[in-house]
Parts: C-alpha cells; sequence; structure tokens
C-alpha cells in the first residue's frame, strides 16, 4: 500500500513539474515573441529610407526622426537581465539592430557631416563617419538599462559573447564597403536565413567582398577578413576543405570558401594554392542616397 502512494506521489509531482516546465516554456516563448515584435519600428524605418542596393536616405531620416527615436527608447528600457534570458539567436537580432539603428541617429545627429574630425577626412572625404570625433568609442547612448559606445556592442558583446562570425556581414558602419544595410530588422526567428543571406550578398558583391582575377592569379577580399582575422574558422566544415589550404591562410579561406555555394565555382578555385591573395581598399565615403 504504501508503495501504491508512493507512486501517486511521484506521478503527481511529476504531473506538476510538466506543467510548471510547459508554462515555463510557453512564457519564454512568449518573451522571445515580444523581442522580436519590438524590432518592428526599426523595421519600418528601414523599409521607408533604406534603397534595395543598402544606401540610406539620410536627409528624410533626419526630417522625420520620431520612430528612429521611439525605437531607440524602447531599447533603452529592456531589462538586461531578461535580454540575457532569451534564446541567443534572439540576443543576437537585438544587438545587431542596436548597432545599426545607433548607427543612423549618429549620422543624422552630424548630417550633413562636415569636414575633419578625428580622422580629417582622409578616408572618406567630406561625408563619412570617420569624421565624426567619437563615433564608436566615445558617443553612448543607453541600451538595456546601460550606457553603451558602439564599440562595446561590437567587440564587448557581439564579438565576445556570441560565437557567430557572420556579425560582420550584418552590423553596418555607415559606409560604402560597408555590407549593405539590409531593408528589414533582424528577428531571432529568421537570423539564421538572414546572416546567411547577407553574407553570400557581400561575398558576391566584388567591390566589397570577394573578387576572383583568374587572369591574375589574384584574389581580393574586404579589408574586414584582415581587421578580425581571429573571427573567421571552419568549424563544423569538413575535414578535407581545411586539410587542402596551407596554414597561412587556411582558416581564413576556409570561412569564406564554406559560405558559397558547393556548385559555385569560386569555391573550389579557392581551395587551390596558386594564386595571391590581397585585401581591398576600404571606401569610408558615406552610404547614402544621391538626389535624382
Amino acid at each position: 500500500m504504501n508503495e501504491y502512494f508512493r507512486g501517486l506521489l511521484l506521478l503527481g509531482t511529476a504531473l506538476l513539474l510538466g506543467l510548471a516546465s510547459s508554462h515555463s516554456t510557453a512564457q519564454i516563448a512568449a518573451v522571445d515573441a515580444d523581442f522580436d515584435h519590438q524590432h518592428s519600428a526599426l523595421n519600418a524605418v528601414l523599409v521607408q529610407h533604406v534603397s534595395p542596393a543598402g544606401l540610406v536616405d539620410y536627409a528624410a531620416l533626419q526630417a522625420a526622426p520620431d520612430m528612429l527615436g521611439d525605437y531607440l527608447q524602447q531599447l533603452a528600457a529592456v531589462d538586461a537581465d531578461v535580454l540575457a534570458a532569451q534564446d541567443e539567436a534572439v540576443q543576437i537580432a537585438f544587438w545587431i539592430n542596436a548597432y545599426n539603428a545607433l548607427t543612423l541617429q549618429l549620422i543624422i545627429d552630424h548630417y550633413p557631416i562636415p569636414a575633419g574630425g578625428a580622422f580629417g577626412g582622409l578616408f572618406g572625404g567630406e561625408q563619412s563617419i570617420t569624421n565624426i570625433d567619437g563615433a564608436w568609442d566615445e558617443l553612448r547612448w543607453t541600451v538595456a538599462g546601460k550606457l553603451r559606445t558602439l564599440d562595446d556592442i561590437e567587440h564587448k558583446i557581439l564579438r565576445q559573447q556570441f560565437a557567430e562570425p557572420r556579425i560582420h556581414f550584418a552590423i553596418v558602419c555607415a559606409s560604402l564597403s560597408c555590407p549593405d544595410l539590409r531593408g528589414e530588422a533582424y528577428t531571432g526567428a529568421r537570423l539564421a536565413r538572414q546572416l546567411q543571406e547577407q553574407t553570400l550578398r557581400f561575398l558576391n558583391n566584388p567591390n566589397k567582398g570577394l573578387s576572383i582575377e583568374r587572369g591574375r592569379d589574384r584574389v581580393s577580399v574586404s579589408a574586414i577578413f584582415d581587421w578580425f582575422d581571429e573571427d573567421f574558422d571552419c568549424v563544423g566544415e569538413p575535414l578535407q576543405i581545411a586539410a587542402r589550404l596551407s596554414a597561412k591562410r587556411d582558416s581564413l579561406v576556409c570561412f569564406i570558401a564554406s559560405q558559397l555555394l558547393p556548385s559555385d565555382p569560386r569555391r573550389e578555385y579557392l581551395l587551390q594554392e596558386d594564386y595571391s591573395l590581397r585585401f581591398l581598399d576600404y571606401d569610408w565615403s558615406l552610404n547614402q542616397q544621391t538626389p535624382d
């Protein structure tokens, strides 16, 4: 009899735990959806002000900044602990969107950008983010309850906390050699596909991501691969890809090859050694739409 009641007790406890777990899962799903939904304001901004080529109408955005401002207020009010409890994809989407939205705000705060600044117009002429003093490491905005710089978001959060190298093709520094600004906000639910598309879009642009000159036996890739070479590796790739590359450039080239479709002839070309590898010059000119 005691064993019988003990069995009932265990069964009841299991049912209660199951219900609690189910309830907790439902709550988490609801919170995840809330985090994705809050990016709808940024989505509206991007749809309205970003061209299919990823160029921004900064003048129009500056004239109507309220929606972007409202979105940044939402980001400021997010509880950091609640954010940290979300799925990794939800967190990555949040921080990518924060970086891109703050960069938009930075530009319209200084638009049209005067000559001079920290680099004196050296890298991109008059209209360049490089002419804004402290653009990355001094100017701060509140995100998730804490004052943060763009460098904080990129280097201390996205690069340090998440092993996702494709974020480099999603965050945009308002310059022509940057990846194209996506015309929609990132969401946790769609992040994998969005990052895959962004990476291919970048690599398919020979002026930005990847250029192969077979006649000159030369491969040119974005300076991003040089600046952040430690972020790119071959995790998850078949060993035969890495085995065909020299130690000098195995991780970088292996990463690029792994992002191309198996049927892409560039992939096979990259896996042979008879070419020189160089980095493209970086154009820091502002990624703005020009008047018709």
